[in-house]
């Protein structure tokens, strides 16, 4: 026990309050993993189906991961708080489930109450309490002219999230821009451009090779268009540069040389008649013959022949 308690600052919540961990957690505090993977493996499996199972796991892992970054870049959350031009913000660069976290406190903000203790040049210092429960106070310190936040609770220094103290002190200073100090880069929808080498690996393995030249070139495909679609002269720019290098990668591909197309303005394409039966209302109609001579001009009721029969003497029904 004494031995433990020396080494109380390495495990004691305490003293880890401020210290930043990522959401990660011990077994014994979290049991998704386990759960998830009990769908998959059982003590039954031979050593062959077990890394089958796994595999499968791990798949089903990386497609939920797939699933929310599809849904953070190509969706747009409702905005529920009434500070809609914090959430807005927040929507922008935050990925959806740390925006739903961000939610959370943006609402817990609205059941406080502020007072400002001390007034500089550059800082001011807040006292930030529970509606209706004084003993829970927080105290909050911006500093105006770097336009850093800091508050005794030390969520943003635990969890990478505001808590609802600096927002309700952001709306107290009247402050409407989402300041660069409190986005903690993990947390956003590009987290991962900058962790992509742009130095290609020596591996024996194609698939591999071919994964990572994808995720290279999608990342700075994304940071193209993040800074290119901001302006409608750099859009035209990268429009036309990015048509014509297609081209010539495409001829390049083809064994022929890059075509003369001018690729300023791309039209509709020309239009083909489409296969099967014509429709209905074409001017085109089969001819109609004679059911008695077989020739066309006229029908039955007005064959010749059968008015020459007539008119001899010898009608014909």
């Amino acid at each position: 026990m004494e031995k433990m308690y020396e080494t109380r600052a390495m495990w004691s919540h305490y003293f880890l309050w401020d210290k930043f961990f990522g959401y990660i957690r011990t077994t014994s505090q979290c049991k998704g993993i386990n759960s998830l993977i009990r769908f998959y493996v059982n003590r039954k499996n031979t050593l062959i189906e077990f890394m089958h199972n796994l595999d499968r796991a791990l798949k089903e892992y990386r497609n939920n991961e797939l699933i929310a970054n599809f849904k953070s870049q190509c969706s747009e959350p409702v905005m529920i708080t009434s500070l809609e031009v914090y959430e807005r913000s927040a929507s922008c660069y935050f990925t959806r489930n740390i925006f739903k976290e961000i939610c959370n406190e943006i609402q817990r903000a609205g059941a406080l109450n502020i007072k400002v203790l001390s007034t500089t040049l550059d800082k001011v210092e807040f006292s930030v309490t529970a509606l209706g429960d004084s003993a829970k106070d927080r105290q909050v310190e911006v500093d105006r002219s770097k336009n850093l936040f800091s508050c005794s609770c030390k969520l943003f220094e635990s969890r990478g999230i505001p808590c609802s103290h600096v927002f309700y002190s952001m709306k107290f200073e009247n402050i409407l821009e989402f300041p660069n100090s409190l986005i903690y880069k993990r947390w956003t929808k590009n987290a991962k451009n900058e962790f992509i080498s742009l130095e290609m690996l020596v591996n024996d393995d194609v698939e591999k090779v071919l994964k990572f030249r994808v995720g290279a070139l999608a990342s700075n495909c994304n940071k193209l268009c993040d800074i290119a679609c901001k302006d409608l002269v750099d859009f035209d720019e990268i429009q036309s540069k990015l048509v014509k290098l297609v081209i010539r990668l495409q001829s390049r591909k083809q064994g022929k040389s890059t075509p003369n197309v001018n690729v300023e303005g791309i039209n509709d394409p020309f239009v083909v008649k489409s296969k099967g039966a014509p429709s209905k209302r074409s001017s085109w109609r089969k001819k109609r013959a004679c059911s008695n001579c077989h020739k066309y001009g006229h029908y039955y009721k007005h064959c010749p022949d059968l008015m020459q029969h007539s008119m001899q003497g010898n009608p014909c029904d």
